[in-house]
C-alpha cells in the first residue's frame, strides 16, 4: 500500500515513511500526469506483484467495489472502474473519459470524449486494477510512446486504448455509488449526504 503525494500539496507536512501501514511517498516535482505518477509508484513494489490497483485520490468507494475488482482481474488483463450514476458527467461529458461496453467487456475508448454513437457508454472514474505489477509497467510505458496528451499531461485512462489495441482483455467494476471528492463543490456535496 502506497500513498504518493506531490511536495505541493502535502500541506500536512507527511514526512514518515509508514502511516497505519501506508507507505508514503513525497514526489520533490510534478510530474508528466497520472500514467507518470503510476510509473514513479511502480518502482517502489515488489517484481512479482500481482494483482495492481491504482487508485484516484478523489474519489471514495466501497471496500466491496474493491474486491469485485480483484476478483475480476483474475480471468481479463485489465479492470476499468466506472459509473453511470454521476450527474455532473452528463452536463459536461467533455471533463471525463469515457468506454464503450458489451456485457461488461470495454468495446471502445475515449478520452476526454463521449462520442455519440458509443452505445453503452460508461464514465471512467480513474481507478485501475491490473493483473500483473508487468503488464501495469508495459501499458503505461507504452502510453508514454503513442497516447495522446490532455492539458499536457498522460492520463492513466489512456492505458485502456492501449490494452484494447495490444489485444487484453479489459472487463470494467460499474460502481452504482459513486462520491467524487476532487472539488470543493464535490467534496461539500458528498458532506451534505453523508451527514444525513
Amino acid at each position: 500500500k502506497l500513498l504518493i503525494l506531490n511536495k505541493e500539496l502535502n500541506k500536512n507536512n507527511v514526512d514518515v515513511e509508514i502511516i497505519n501501514g501506508l507507505q508514503v511517498e513525497v514526489l520533490e516535482k510534478l510530474t508528466d500526469g497520472q500514467a507518470d505518477t503510476a510509473r514513479i509508484s511502480l518502482k517502489t513494489i515488489p517484481e512479482d506483484s500481482a494483482p495492481v490497483t491504482f487508485l484516484s485520490c478523489d474519489n471514495l468507494i466501497k471496500k466491496e467495489n474493491y474486491e469485485l475488482a480483484i476478483e475480476r482481474v483474475k480471468k481479463v488483463d485489465l479492470v476499468v472502474w466506472t459509473t453511470n450514476e454521476y450527474p455532473p458527467a452528463s452536463y459536461k461529458p467533455e471533463r471525463y473519459s469515457w468506454v464503450d461496453v458489451n456485457k461488461g467487456s470495454v468495446t471502445r475508448f475515449s478520452l476526454k470524449n463521449l462520442p455519440k454513437n458509443f452505445r453503452n457508454p460508461s464514465m471512467v472514474i480513474g481507478n485501475f486494477t491490473f493483473q500483473s505489477k508487468k503488464l501495469a509497467e508495459n501499458l503505461i510505458n507504452d502510453c508514454f510512446k503513442s497516447a495522446d496528451r490532455y492539458s499536457s499531461e498522460i492520463y492513466l485512462d489512456s492505458v485502456i486504448q492501449i490494452a484494447l489495441e495490444s489485444g487484453h482483455e479489459v472487463e470494467i467494476v460499474n460502481l452504482d455509488e459513486f462520491f467524487a471528492v476532487g472539488t470543493e463543490e464535490e467534496w461539500d456535496i458528498f458532506h451534505y449526504y453523508s451527514t444525513l
